[in-house]
């Protein structure tokens, strides 16, 4: 526009205004974006138990020989890792607020206290002991206390399990991208 003195412009910032209006309104609750981020980040969580790689990107250490030996004699087979009961994988969850959303895998509440040794792995030293083993007819079949008809208390010595990490929780790039169009998308609705 012109005027007497030269150049000038006008704004109407109603416009502006009521966009600020409403956003402020959608940041005043941020659990339902919360919510999605949780949605998303477990079910990212549970995708790894499938692709058994962390959230670094790093497949997870193949099982021992002697534990897939076990498996299989216990009939569990051997081709799935942290995968045994299930119960591993369907303790994952998340918990959303209106400032932070947590993922958690056998969280507080949950009786997996081995969670975490498989999270960031563990050394479990184990101390030199007496046992007792029990076992049926001539010694060659052991079986629990119950099922036996005699029994032998023997010496075992120390020895140290080694539980590589498996990591489940963490965010993967793949995660941050995914968080980053969740968030792009919550501040785009109108």
């Amino acid at each position: 526009m012109a005027d007497d003195h030269g150049a000038s412009l006008e704004l109407d910032l109603n416009e502006v205004t009521a966009g600020l209006e409403r956003l402020t309104r959608r940041l005043s609750n941020l659990t339902p974006l919360m919510e999605q981020v949780g949605s998303a980040l477990e079910q990212s969580s549970l995708m790894r138990f499938e692709t058994k790689t962390g959230p670094d990107g790093q497949r997870w250490e193949a099982l021992a020989a002697r534990t897939i030996k076990e498996r299989i004699k216990k009939g569990y087979g051997n081709q799935n890792i942290l995968r045994r009961s299930g119960h591993l994988a369907r303790s994952i969850n998340y918990r959303a607020s209106s400032d932070q959303v947590i993922v958690s895998m056998g969280g507080v509440g949950n009786s997996l206290d081995y969670a975490a040794a498989h999270q960031f792995g563990a050394i479990i030293n184990m101390r030199p002991r007496r046992q007792t083993l029990y076992y049926q007819g001539n010694g060659n079949r052991w079986v629990s206390r119950r099922q036996s008809d005699s029994s032998r208390t023997v010496n075992v010595g120390g020895y140290t399990i080694r539980i590589p990490a498996r990591p489940v929780i963490g965010l993967s790039v793949e995660d941050k991208g995914a968080v980053n169009t969740i968030f792009e998308n919550f501040l785009a609705e109108d």
